[in-house]
C-alpha cells in the first residue's frame, strides 16, 4: 500500500470519527434542549403556585 492511499484511508477514519461524534453531540444537545425546556415549565409552573399561595396569603 502506499502513502498516497494510507493519507486516504487515515482522511477516511477521521472523517468517520468527526462524523460519529457529531451525531452523538447533536443527540447529547438535544436532550439538554429538553431538559431546559422541562426544567423551564416546571418553574413556570412552580413560580405561577406561589404568586398564587401569595395572594391567598395577603387577604
Amino acid at each position: 500500500m502506499n502513502s498516497e492511499t494510507q493519507a486516504q484511508e487515515q482522511i477516511i477514519a477521521g472523517l468517520k470519527t468527526i462524523g460519529n461524534n457529531f451525531l452523538k453531540t447533536s443527540k447529547h444537545l438535544h436532550n439538554v434542549e429538553k431538559s431546559c425546556r422541562d426544567a423551564s415549565t416546571k418553574l413556570q409552573q412552580a413560580d405561577a403556585n406561589s404568586t398564587g399561595d401569595d395572594r391567598n396569603n395577603r387577604h
